[in-house]
Parts: C-alpha cells; structure tokens; sequence
C-alpha cells in the first residue's frame, strides 16, 4: 500500500481496488474543538496495519464513488452523528449518480428499498390506495418492496424531495384524480 494516497483508501492513480476496501477496519467520526467555539468534524479511517487517516468534510467530496458507498455502509448504524454524515455521503453518490444519468439522457429516477439498495422506478406505475384509513400513493403496486407516500396534506409538506419527484415521475396522467394530484404535488415541490 506504499503508492496509496494518505488521506484516502484510493490509489494516487485514481483506482481503488478491493484490496485497499479491505485494508479498512472501521470509519469513525470525531468533532474537534477549539477553545470551545470552532467545531470541526473529521473523519476517521482505521486501518487493518493499525494506521489512522484522518479526513476533513471537504476531503469527501473528491472521493470516488466506490469509496463512498463503502464508507456510507460502515457508518449508517453508528450514532447520531455518523448516520448524518452516513446521509450527506449518500446524498452526494446520488448527485453524481444524477449527473452521470442527465449527462448521458437517460434518467431514471430510483428509491432506496428496505436492503439499502437503490431501485429503478417504474414510469406511470402509482396507484392511490386506502390503507388502515389513510390515503395513500402506492409507487410500486407491482414490485416487491412496498414504496408509499402519505397523501395527507400535513405529510406531503414534510416529504422529502426525492419521494415527491418519484410520485411525479409515477403518476399515470389518465385518470383525472391522479392528475390533480401530480399538480399539487409540483405545487408543493415549487
């Protein structure tokens, strides 16, 4: 590992190989504190050789991909603090994941399952549904893994963006009643 770089599990070439994933034993995340009033987060790699690199926030966002998930995948269970570094890394996999898509045209919207894996949505495929009292949106009647949205007006306001952009993307503009909703639904997007 003589040719990796220090701040970083890549090689100074560019490419990360699975033996240097491997070489990571744990990620952690420490606030560092001067004179109690600048707080600087920094995250730390563990090492299987019992080295530590240790990354500023802005270190993150130059690393690849790859690099990324496998860290977003040992942080996400810690504390408070590692699942909200865990979300900024997966929001930033996901932007560049965009970004490829809309460079090359071909987008597909996906959501996250309950296995943490990222799943293409179906265009034109939600269903609005009447479950224990609550109306709601169904985004995948046909698939496996259950995706719903809330259409009460109070949960659609605390939406997140991506469920209200997948809700859109979904909505079969044939039936009159989903077509009104698509429109609130932009309406709360704006």
């Amino acid at each position: 590992m003589s040719n990796v770089d220090p701040y970083s599990l890549t090689e100074i070439g560019g490419t990360l190989t699975s033996e240097n994933l491997n070489n990571l034993l744990a990620v952690d995340i420490v606030i560092d504190c001067h004179d109690g009033i600048e707080k600087k987060e920094k995250l730390l790699y563990f090492m299987k050789d019992g080295s530590v690199k240790i990354l500023h926030i802005q270190d993150l966002l130059v690393k690849t991909t790859q690099e990324l998930k496998y860290v977003h995948y040992l942080l996400r269970w810690k504390n408070k603090v590692c699942k909200e570094w865990s979300d900024m890394i997966l929001s930033t996999i996901r932007r560049r994941l965009d970004e490829n898509r809309n460079f090359n045209g071909n987008y597909t919207p996906m959501y996250l399952n309950q296995k943490g894996e990222d799943v293409e949505m179906q265009r034109g495929t939600a269903v609005k549904e009447l479950i224990f009292g609550m109306t709601q949106l169904n985004l995948n009647p046909d698939g496996k893994e259950i995706a719903y949205l809330l259409l009460e007006e109070h949960s659609l306001q605390r939406s997140s963006i991506q469920n209200l952009r997948a809700a859109i993307y979904q909505i079969n503009e044939e039936d009159e009643e989903l077509k009104n909703l698509k429109e609130r639904l932009i309406q709360i997007l704006e």
